[in-house]
């Protein structure tokens, strides 16, 4: 126990933030305001039962919203009509799965998107489909989640489909780029993306794994998820047979260095820390992707750091040691952006830019180089490096505190050189960082 408390002092000195879910604005009126800009872009009212889904009919439920801070407000959708969505060998119904989601931009204006959920599990985060139909201009994105990770597959869709429990057609009958469930028992189409629209992937109304709220969880005016209390919080350690890695997640505690004021300055962060369970797992290079060192991801409250078993087997302990701290900070940052909204984010944290990944299939969080805090950061990283191993040369460490909040791009040859070596150290007789030997531990 006072192992894993040293270590969450640690990883919250770290990956600070508030959870806070404020309220859209002062005053009794507040939903009234976003419900009158609303019927002012869509001239909605309740007899209008299509308008949101229009295979099935629903009408919005003001009494019921979720505030994910100023920007982001999710409102219930009650359904007039049964709903069941087959799925993996699952009947979901859809009766709690629906909402409208309102998000503010820059400009201040707001944008209304249509959102259903079919999990089929919510162990270990939300697995199912998110389906996204923004009321502006219809052009609709269908997501298929594995435990809080997308799977972008029109494929793999239609394929669960097919194999539900007899009732369906042939998926080889269904239209690529649709989704299908019963309507009163008649088979009907739920979403379908238009295909002179496409789809658009950077758009902030999308629906996603944290605007999932089961029946009981938050919910009602005002509300949102409450942050676990300290006694809850706890890091998991699943890197068994890694007893390296293992070892490095225990001395995390101890690699003391300026992080924890750096945050404070950096971002105007806080000593509490939203997440409930932060959880180390290893993967296979195939899953998470050859290149990726290491993403961070799942449930929003329980976020998984999922480190590549090639780093763990034939990287460097150094570079392990970057990649954790790297690691801690995207999921503390996607956590952020998640609870406060966009424009909120950028407000907290103005030093951080975000940068679309294309070998991970994700969004990173990078340190501005024109910020003033940028070389502190880095240093601050470094030095966690060099107190791991005091003997390592400072500038291959500063090296390694780059990768993961810099663009690749950005960086000198000799820093990518110096990466490439540490990462395959074990084959590469260049790096001079440390081996993992079990037998020393």
């Amino acid at each position: 126990m006072k192992r894993c408390l040293l270590i969450i002092f640690f990883i919250v000195s770290i990956i600070a933030c508030k959870n806070d879910h404020q309220d859209l604005t002062s005053g009794e009126n507040k939903i009234d305001l976003l419900r009158a800009e609303f019927e002012k872009q869509t001239g909605y009212d309740q007899s209008q039962v299509h308008l949101l889904t229009p295979t099935f009919r629903s009408e919005v439920d003001w009494s019921k919203t979720i505030y994910k801070g100023e920007d982001t407000v999710l409102v219930t959708v009650r359904l007039l009509d049964t709903v069941i969505y087959p799925i993996n060998g699952l009947e979901i119904n859809l009766k709690d799965n629906v909402i409208l989601k309102a998000v503010r931009n820059k400009k201040l204006e707001w944008s209304f998107t249509t959102v259903i959920f079919v999990p089929t599990s919510l162990t270990g985060g939300y697995s199912g489909l998110i389906l996204s139909r923004p009321l502006s201009d219809k052009a609709e994105r269908i997501r298929y989640y594995n435990k809080g990770w997308v799977i972008n597959s029109n494929d793999v869709i239609r394929i669960k489909f097919a194999n539900t429990k007899g009732k369906s057609q042939s998926g080889s009958k269904l239209r690529a780029g649709c989704t299908y469930a019963y309507v009163n028992g008649i088979l009907n189409q739920v979403t379908c993306t238009p295909p002179e629209k496409g789809e658009r992937e950077d758009d902030p109304g999308f629906g996603e794994p944290g605007d999932y709220f089961p029946p009981g969880h938050g919910g009602g005016s005002g509300g949102g998820t409450s942050s676990p209390s300290a006694e809850d919080k706890e890091i998991i350690d699943s890197l068994q047979g890694y007893p390296c890695a293992q070892q490095i997640l225990a001395m995390l505690p101890y690699l003391k260095s300026d992080i924890s004021d750096l945050i404070d300055q950096t971002f105007n962060g806080s000593t509490e820390n939203g997440f409930k369970n932060l959880k180390f797992s290893a993967v296979n290079a195939n899953i998470i992707g050859q290149k990726v060192d290491g993403d961070a991801g799942g449930n929003i409250l329980s976020p998984t750091i999922r480190l590549n078993k090639y780093v763990l087997e034939n990287s460097s302990q150094e570079y392990v040691v970057a990649t954790m701290i790297h690691e801690a900070l995207h999921a503390y940052l996607n956590f952020s952006k998640q609870s406060l909204g966009s424009e909120a984010f950028q407000q907290q944290f103005p030093s951080v830019t975000e940068y679309y990944d294309a070998n991970s299939n994700r969004t990173l969080y990078l340190i501005n180089q024109s910020h003033s805090s940028y070389g502190p950061f880095v240093n601050a990283i470094k030095n966690a490096i060099l107190n791991y191993n005091p003997q390592f040369d400072p500038q291959k460490a500063y090296a390694l505190a780059l990768m993961g909040v810099v663009t690749r791009s950005s960086m000198s040859e000799q820093e990518i050189r110096i990466n490439d070596q540490e990462r395959n150290r074990k084959t590469n007789p260049l790096g001079s960082g440390t081996l993992c030997d079990p037998t020393k531990l």
